[in-house]
């Protein structure tokens, strides 16, 4: 007489057998108690490896994992327990808190809790998977100390070659005072713009909190403030304004766009406004998802009709303009001249990351 053999029941079986020799061996603590905290129904070995309690204990007094955990730590467990009992679905995992041990040993452990059906007539149950994290909390706070150093290490980087631009330009305005030539003071002056430019953005990095990324928009603001204190001759009748939106860029963005508002601002006030003329020039930063654009426009009168200011020529005294053109290249940038009412250029770039 053959016996037909139930496959599905013996492939559930054999599950069944798998999932609690995976359990048993498991080093973390699965614990199954009623969701009325009142009744414990099982509890993984694992569970004395973390707390330091044999499984005899927490059957004896259900609340013994709770009391175990941290003073300071206790609410929110008991907020995410009783959460998960009143809503009767799971909770993400916890992201981490402290245990003591019975010998006053500190863990840390992350748990996930979810409850699950029970026997018909019987209260829902509530399991309980319990991880020891301890080793991996520690090398996270060695990381964040060791990034906190070196944030610390870039600050001071930046401080100090702030202060080094700054003896730089110093010691161009004292060689400045004993120039005569007005076109060689002209050149000193421009120098001493650009020294003070790259300057200004390393005293940015130096007091923000990010030195990966600047604020834009504010300091833009700044440089806008040094250009007016450095020719405040010229602009006794002409008008320096930014209008810049919120936006930040990296370090590799903020260098050029810098130094291109740096130039493009000294050549519309050296050739734009000839003869004392009044007008305006206006600095303006937009931005769109990752597009980047940023616009110095005056209303002088304007380029030569011969001059190509996209493409200047390297042969000639155009040396603004030049600086512009591979300022503009390395920001991998598309640069736009419009010569109606005046001159604008427009810078256009795609910053990384958005």
């Amino acid at each position: 007489m053959s016996h037909r053999i139930d496959r599905p029941s013996l492939r559930a079986a054999s599950l069944s057998r798998y999932a609690s020799a995976i359990v048993e061996a498991s080093d973390d603590a699965f614990i199954v108690i009623s969701a009325d905290l009142k009744q414990v129904r099982y509890v993984s070995p694992g569970y004395e490896t973390i707390f330091g309690q044999s499984p005899e204990e927490l059957y004896g007094n259900p609340r013994a994992w709770l009391e175990a955990v941290h003073p300071d730590d206790r609410d929110s467990v008991e907020r995410e327990l009783m959460q998960v009992r009143a809503q009767g679905a799971g909770s993400p995992p916890h992201p981490g808190y402290r245990i003591v041990r019975p010998d006053g040993e500190l863990r840390w452990v992350s748990s996930e809790l979810r409850t699950v059906s029970a026997m018909p007539g019987e209260p829902p149950l509530l399991i309980g998977t319990v991880r020891d994290i301890t080793g991996e909390k520690s090398d996270a706070d060695s990381l964040r100390r060791s990034l906190e150093e070196k944030q610390v290490l870039l600050k001071e980087i930046h401080h100090r070659v702030k202060n080094n631009l700054q003896v730089i330009s110093s010691l161009l305005y004292l060689q400045s005072r004993a120039v005569e030539d007005p076109a060689l003071l002209m050149r000193l002056q421009e120098v001493r713009s650009r020294v003070r430019t790259l300057s200004l953005i390393h005293e940015t990095l130096y007091i923000s909190d990010d030195l990966s990324q600047i604020d834009f928009a504010s300091y833009l603001n700044k440089l806008i403030g040094e250009l007016s204190m450095a020719h405040r001759e010229a602009l006794r009748t002409v008008e320096l304004n930014a209008d810049a939106e919120p936006g930040s860029l990296d370090i590799d963005s903020v260098l050029p766009c810098g130094l291109i508002v740096t130039e493009l601002v000294t050549n519309a006030l050296k050739y734009a406004f000839p003869g004392g003329r009044r007008g305006r020039i206006d600095v303006i930063f937009r931005t769109d998802g990752a597009q980047r654009e940023l616009r110095v426009c005056d209303d002088g009168v304007g380029l030569p009709p011969d001059l190509d200011a996209s493409h200047p020529d390297p042969n000639a005294s155009q040396l603004g303009l030049r600086l512009v053109e591979a300022l503009v290249g390395q920001l991998d940038g598309e640069l736009r001249v419009e010569r109606s009412a005046g001159t604008g250029f427009c810078v256009r770039f795609v910053q990384a990351g958005g």
